[in-house]
Protein backbone atom coordinates (compact mmCIF):
# COMPACT_ATOMS: atom_id res chain seq x y z
CA UNK A 1 0.00 0.00 0.00
CA UNK A 2 2.70 2.43 1.01
CA UNK A 3 4.77 1.49 -2.01
CA UNK A 4 1.83 2.20 -4.32
CA UNK A 5 1.18 5.56 -2.65
CA UNK A 6 4.84 6.45 -2.96
CA UNK A 7 4.79 5.50 -6.63
CA UNK A 8 1.73 7.68 -7.24
CA UNK A 9 3.37 10.61 -5.48
CA UNK A 10 6.51 10.13 -7.53
CA UNK A 11 4.41 10.00 -10.66
CA UNK A 12 2.68 13.28 -9.76
CA UNK A 13 6.05 14.87 -9.12
CA UNK A 14 7.31 13.61 -12.45
CA UNK A 15 4.28 15.07 -14.24
CA UNK A 16 4.88 18.38 -12.53
CA UNK A 17 8.52 18.43 -13.59
CA UNK A 18 7.54 17.49 -17.13
CA UNK A 19 5.06 20.36 -17.42
CA UNK A 20 7.23 22.98 -15.72
CA UNK A 21 9.53 23.65 -18.73
CA UNK A 22 6.47 24.09 -20.95
CA UNK A 23 4.91 26.57 -18.52
CA UNK A 24 8.19 28.47 -18.17
CA UNK A 25 8.74 28.69 -21.93
CA UNK A 26 5.16 29.80 -22.61
CA UNK A 27 5.16 32.70 -20.12
CA UNK A 28 6.59 35.23 -22.54
CA UNK A 29 4.41 34.41 -25.58
CA UNK A 30 1.27 34.29 -23.42
CA UNK A 31 2.16 37.60 -21.77
CA UNK A 32 2.55 39.22 -25.20
CA UNK A 33 -0.84 37.85 -26.28
CA UNK A 34 -2.46 39.25 -23.11
CA UNK A 35 -0.86 42.66 -23.71
CA UNK A 36 -2.16 42.72 -27.30
CA UNK A 37 -5.68 41.76 -26.20
CA UNK A 38 -5.73 44.47 -23.53
CA UNK A 39 -4.36 47.04 -25.98
CA UNK A 40 -6.98 46.13 -28.57
CA UNK A 41 -9.74 46.62 -26.01
CA UNK A 42 -8.30 50.01 -25.06
CA UNK A 43 -8.20 51.18 -28.69
CA UNK A 44 -11.78 50.09 -29.36
CA UNK A 45 -13.08 51.64 -26.16
CA UNK A 46 -11.12 54.86 -26.79
CA UNK A 47 -12.63 55.14 -30.27
CA UNK A 48 -16.16 54.68 -28.90
CA UNK A 49 -15.65 57.37 -26.24
CA UNK A 50 -13.86 59.90 -28.46
CA UNK A 51 -16.46 59.54 -31.20
CA UNK A 52 -19.01 60.65 -28.62
CA UNK A 53 -17.14 63.91 -27.95
CA UNK A 54 -15.11 62.73 -24.98
CA UNK A 55 -12.55 65.29 -23.80
CA UNK A 56 -9.02 63.95 -24.31
CA UNK A 57 -7.19 65.80 -21.54
CA UNK A 58 -10.03 65.26 -19.08
CA UNK A 59 -9.64 61.52 -19.65
CA UNK A 60 -5.86 61.75 -19.30
CA UNK A 61 -6.05 63.83 -16.13
CA UNK A 62 -8.41 61.44 -14.34
CA UNK A 63 -6.57 58.41 -15.69
CA UNK A 64 -3.26 59.60 -14.21
CA UNK A 65 -4.85 60.41 -10.85
CA UNK A 66 -6.33 56.92 -10.61
CA UNK A 67 -3.01 55.42 -11.70
CA UNK A 68 -1.09 57.31 -9.00
CA UNK A 69 -3.59 56.21 -6.33
CA UNK A 70 -3.27 52.56 -7.38
CA UNK A 71 0.54 52.64 -7.23
CA UNK A 72 0.62 54.57 -3.91
CA UNK A 73 0.10 51.48 -1.63
CA UNK A 74 3.04 49.72 -3.27
CA UNK A 75 5.19 52.82 -2.78
CA UNK A 76 4.28 52.99 0.92
CA UNK A 77 4.85 49.27 1.34
CA UNK A 78 8.04 48.76 -0.67
CA UNK A 79 9.68 52.17 -1.12
CA UNK A 80 8.49 54.27 1.81
CA UNK A 81 11.95 55.70 2.57
CA UNK A 82 12.69 56.55 -1.07
CA UNK A 83 10.01 59.21 -1.59
CA UNK A 84 12.27 62.03 -0.37
CA UNK A 85 15.29 60.97 -2.41
CA UNK A 86 14.17 62.87 -5.51
CA UNK A 87 16.97 65.13 -6.69
CA UNK A 88 16.50 68.16 -8.90
CA UNK A 89 17.79 66.19 -11.89
CA UNK A 90 15.38 63.33 -11.19
CA UNK A 91 12.52 65.82 -10.81
CA UNK A 92 13.27 67.26 -14.26
CA UNK A 93 13.37 63.79 -15.83
CA UNK A 94 10.09 62.87 -14.13
CA UNK A 95 8.40 65.87 -15.76
CA UNK A 96 10.02 65.11 -19.13
CA UNK A 97 8.97 61.46 -18.80
CA UNK A 98 5.38 62.49 -17.99
CA UNK A 99 5.23 65.04 -20.81
CA UNK A 100 6.67 62.83 -23.54
CA UNK A 101 5.21 59.49 -22.51
CA UNK A 102 1.74 60.37 -21.24
CA UNK A 103 0.59 63.94 -21.90
CA UNK A 104 1.98 64.18 -25.44
CA UNK A 105 2.35 60.50 -26.35
CA UNK A 106 -1.11 59.27 -25.34
CA UNK A 107 -2.67 62.65 -26.17
CA UNK A 108 -1.48 62.47 -29.78
CA UNK A 109 -2.71 58.87 -30.02
CA UNK A 110 -6.14 59.89 -28.76
CA UNK A 111 -6.34 62.68 -31.34
CA UNK A 112 -5.21 60.23 -34.02
CA UNK A 113 -7.90 57.73 -33.05
CA UNK A 114 -10.46 60.52 -33.07
CA UNK A 115 -9.60 61.43 -36.67
CA UNK A 116 -9.15 57.87 -38.02
CA UNK A 117 -10.15 54.49 -36.59
CA UNK A 118 -8.94 51.96 -34.04
CA UNK A 119 -7.41 49.51 -36.55
CA UNK A 120 -5.43 52.20 -38.35
CA UNK A 121 -4.21 53.66 -35.05
CA UNK A 122 -3.06 50.28 -33.73
CA UNK A 123 -0.69 49.96 -36.71
CA UNK A 124 1.29 52.97 -35.50
CA UNK A 125 1.55 51.52 -32.01
CA UNK A 126 3.22 48.47 -33.59
CA UNK A 127 5.80 50.80 -35.13
CA UNK A 128 7.00 52.03 -31.72
CA UNK A 129 9.62 49.24 -31.28
CA UNK A 130 10.97 49.98 -34.75
CA UNK A 131 11.32 53.72 -34.15
CA UNK A 132 12.82 53.02 -30.72
CA UNK A 133 15.36 50.68 -32.32
CA UNK A 134 16.29 53.37 -34.87
CA UNK A 135 16.69 55.96 -32.09
CA UNK A 136 18.86 53.54 -30.12
CA UNK A 137 21.10 52.93 -33.14
CA UNK A 138 21.41 56.65 -33.89
CA UNK A 139 22.25 57.36 -30.23
CA UNK A 140 24.70 54.41 -30.26
CA UNK A 141 22.83 52.62 -27.49
CA UNK A 142 22.53 49.61 -29.81
CA UNK A 143 24.25 48.41 -32.94
CA UNK A 144 22.73 46.90 -36.05
CA UNK A 145 24.86 43.77 -35.83
CA UNK A 146 24.61 42.50 -39.41
CA UNK A 147 27.24 39.90 -38.55
CA UNK A 148 25.23 38.35 -35.69
CA UNK A 149 22.10 36.21 -35.71
CA UNK A 150 20.35 38.49 -33.20
CA UNK A 151 21.09 41.58 -35.28
CA UNK A 152 19.74 39.98 -38.45
CA UNK A 153 16.57 38.90 -36.62
CA UNK A 154 16.02 42.49 -35.39
CA UNK A 155 16.38 43.88 -38.90
CA UNK A 156 14.07 41.26 -40.45
CA UNK A 157 11.51 41.82 -37.67
CA UNK A 158 11.65 45.58 -38.28
CA UNK A 159 11.02 45.12 -42.00
CA UNK A 160 8.10 42.74 -41.34
CA UNK A 161 6.51 45.15 -38.83
CA UNK A 162 6.82 48.13 -41.17
CA UNK A 163 5.50 46.10 -44.10
CA UNK A 164 2.51 44.86 -42.10
CA UNK A 165 1.68 48.35 -40.89
CA UNK A 166 1.84 49.70 -44.46
CA UNK A 167 -0.44 46.93 -45.78
CA UNK A 168 -3.07 47.57 -43.12
CA UNK A 169 -2.79 51.35 -43.56
CA UNK A 170 -2.90 51.50 -47.35
CA UNK A 171 -5.24 48.61 -48.21
CA UNK A 172 -8.81 49.66 -48.93
CA UNK A 173 -11.18 46.71 -48.93
CA UNK A 174 -14.92 46.27 -48.84
CA UNK A 175 -16.63 48.16 -46.02
CA UNK A 176 -18.46 45.89 -43.60
CA UNK A 177 -21.54 47.46 -42.01
CA UNK A 178 -22.08 45.73 -38.69
CA UNK A 179 -25.02 46.85 -36.60
CA UNK A 180 -24.14 47.78 -33.04
CA UNK A 181 -25.90 49.38 -30.07
CA UNK A 182 -25.76 53.13 -29.63
CA UNK A 183 -23.25 53.99 -26.94
CA UNK A 184 -23.48 57.27 -25.10
CA UNK A 185 -20.89 59.03 -22.99
CA UNK A 186 -22.17 62.45 -22.07
CA UNK A 187 -25.10 62.92 -24.44
CA UNK A 188 -23.29 65.57 -26.46
CA UNK A 189 -24.19 66.40 -30.01
CA UNK A 190 -22.55 64.01 -32.47
CA UNK A 191 -22.13 66.87 -34.94
CA UNK A 192 -19.44 68.33 -32.67
CA UNK A 193 -17.00 65.53 -33.42
CA UNK A 194 -14.14 66.38 -35.84
CA UNK A 195 -14.25 65.32 -39.46
CA UNK A 196 -12.43 62.03 -40.05
CA UNK A 197 -9.43 63.39 -41.90
CA UNK A 198 -6.97 60.55 -42.44
CA UNK A 199 -4.09 62.91 -43.17
CA UNK A 200 -4.53 64.88 -39.95
CA UNK A 201 -5.03 61.70 -37.98
CA UNK A 202 -1.90 60.16 -39.50
CA UNK A 203 0.17 63.19 -38.47
CA UNK A 204 -1.14 62.92 -34.91
CA UNK A 205 -0.38 59.19 -34.82
CA UNK A 206 3.14 59.76 -36.17
CA UNK A 207 3.75 62.33 -33.43
CA UNK A 208 2.40 59.88 -30.86
CA UNK A 209 4.71 57.16 -32.18
CA UNK A 210 7.75 59.46 -31.98
CA UNK A 211 6.81 60.61 -28.47
CA UNK A 212 6.33 57.05 -27.22
CA UNK A 213 9.66 55.96 -28.68
CA UNK A 214 11.36 58.95 -27.07
CA UNK A 215 9.63 58.08 -23.78
CA UNK A 216 11.29 54.65 -23.74
CA UNK A 217 14.70 56.35 -23.77
CA UNK A 218 13.60 58.98 -21.25
CA UNK A 219 12.26 56.32 -18.89
CA UNK A 220 15.54 54.41 -19.03
CA UNK A 221 17.39 57.63 -18.18
CA UNK A 222 14.99 58.32 -15.30
CA UNK A 223 15.54 54.86 -13.81
CA UNK A 224 19.29 55.40 -13.97
CA UNK A 225 18.97 58.56 -11.88
CA UNK A 226 16.07 57.44 -9.67
CA UNK A 227 15.95 53.61 -9.72
CA UNK A 228 12.77 53.23 -7.63
CA UNK A 229 10.17 52.06 -10.14
CA UNK A 230 7.03 52.38 -8.03
CA UNK A 231 7.88 55.86 -6.74
CA UNK A 232 8.96 57.03 -10.19
CA UNK A 233 5.71 55.71 -11.67
CA UNK A 234 3.60 57.48 -9.03
CA UNK A 235 5.46 60.78 -9.47
CA UNK A 236 5.19 60.48 -13.26
CA UNK A 237 1.43 59.92 -13.04
CA UNK A 238 1.08 62.93 -10.74
CA UNK A 239 3.11 65.15 -13.06
CA UNK A 240 1.15 64.00 -16.13
CA UNK A 241 -2.13 64.64 -14.29
CA UNK A 242 -1.11 68.24 -13.58
CA UNK A 243 0.04 68.76 -17.17
CA UNK A 244 -3.21 67.32 -18.55
CA UNK A 245 -5.23 69.40 -16.08
CA UNK A 246 -3.64 72.64 -17.29
CA UNK A 247 -4.14 71.75 -20.96
CA UNK A 248 -7.67 70.48 -20.34
CA UNK A 249 -8.73 73.67 -18.55
CA UNK A 250 -7.18 75.78 -21.29
CA UNK A 251 -9.16 73.90 -23.96
CA UNK A 252 -12.41 73.35 -22.08
CA UNK A 253 -13.04 74.87 -18.64
CA UNK A 254 -16.75 74.03 -18.54
CA UNK A 255 -17.82 72.21 -15.38
CA UNK A 256 -19.86 69.71 -17.37
CA UNK A 257 -16.75 68.54 -19.26
CA UNK A 258 -15.04 67.57 -15.99
CA UNK A 259 -17.96 65.76 -14.37
CA UNK A 260 -17.77 61.97 -14.38
CA UNK A 261 -20.88 59.90 -14.98
CA UNK A 262 -21.58 56.17 -15.12
CA UNK A 263 -20.79 55.94 -18.82
CA UNK A 264 -18.15 54.73 -21.27
CA UNK A 265 -15.77 57.57 -20.40
CA UNK A 266 -15.55 56.35 -16.80
CA UNK A 267 -15.13 52.79 -18.06
CA UNK A 268 -12.29 53.92 -20.35
CA UNK A 269 -10.48 55.62 -17.45
CA UNK A 270 -10.73 52.54 -15.21
CA UNK A 271 -9.94 50.07 -18.01
CA UNK A 272 -6.93 52.07 -19.22
CA UNK A 273 -5.42 52.25 -15.73
CA UNK A 274 -6.16 48.59 -14.95
CA UNK A 275 -4.68 47.33 -18.22
CA UNK A 276 -1.60 49.54 -17.89
CA UNK A 277 -1.00 48.46 -14.30
CA UNK A 278 -1.36 44.81 -15.36
CA UNK A 279 1.18 45.30 -18.17
CA UNK A 280 3.68 47.02 -15.86
CA UNK A 281 3.42 44.38 -13.14
CA UNK A 282 3.69 41.66 -15.76
CA UNK A 283 6.88 43.25 -17.02
CA UNK A 284 8.30 43.49 -13.49
CA UNK A 285 7.45 39.84 -12.75
CA UNK A 286 8.92 38.55 -16.01
CA UNK A 287 12.00 40.76 -15.71
CA UNK A 288 12.77 40.95 -12.00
Amino acid sequence: MDGGGGGAAAGDGGDGKRWRPLVESSRYPLSMVVVQVLTTGMFLLSKAVLDNAGSIFVILSYRCVVGALIVLPFVLLLERGKLKEVSCKAFIWIWVNALVGITAGIGFYYYGIQYTNATYSACFLNLVPIVTFIFAVLMRLERLGFDSKGGRIKIIGSIVCVGGAMVISLYNGVILHVSSPHWKTKGQDQSDRPSHSKLVGTLFLMCGCLCTSTWVTAQAKLFQIYPYKYSATMYTCGAASLQSLVLGLALDAKKSAWMLNWDLQLLLIVYSVASRVHMNFERIILNP
